[in-house]
């Protein structure tokens, strides 16, 4: 009986380490769009450079000549800060600078929702766009096309948020 209770004990204890994400991984930025995308749009797979241009307006069709419409989260989210780190090396601050000064070319920055489910809700109802969320808020309505380290630890409420 003894030993059935400290197998049960380590079960759960295996069990309550697996779920912490610090120490089964921590989440990083997924980059998506929607599950039903056909692969003419994305080619199922995107590389930084791609990503970068697309983020930046510098390429706006997808490769079936769709419109891509990239979506940022907040500045004030630690996600954005995130991605922005990861992709560009840049702080949100930077490249609001860069977007000041891209609006007299006539670029427009990535539209602005509010979160990670506003990302999930909008690549699954318009075509062609693309977002970024925490890997663990992923599910069945999108396709992740890559995913991003980000350059510290993401902040255990993004898996809530």
């Amino acid at each position: 009986m003894a030993r059935f209770k400290s197998m049960n004990l380590l079960g759960t204890l295996v069990m309550a380490l697996a779920a912490t994400p610090s120490l089964s991984g921590e989440p990083r930025l997924a980059i998506v769009t929607s599950a039903t995308a056909p692969p003419t749009i994305t080619g199922n797979r995107l590389d930084l450079r791609a990503l970068r241009r697309i983020y930046r307006r510098q390429q706006l069709l997808w490769r079936n000549g769709g419109r891509i419409l990239p979506l940022n989260l907040p500045a004030s989210s630690p996600l954005r800060s995130a991605f922005t780190q990861s992709l560009f090396k840049r702080s949100v601050t930077e490249m609001a600078t860069y977007w000041n000064e891209a609006y007299f070319d006539g670029k427009r920055p990535p539209h602005v929702v509010d979160s990670q489910e506003a990302v999930l809700r909008f690549v699954t109802r318009y075509p062609g766009a693309i977002g970024y969320i925490a890997t663990c808020r992923t599910d069945a309505r999108v396709k992740v096309l890559m995913t991003l380290k980000p350059p510290k630890p993401l902040p255990d409420t993004v898996c809530n948020d």
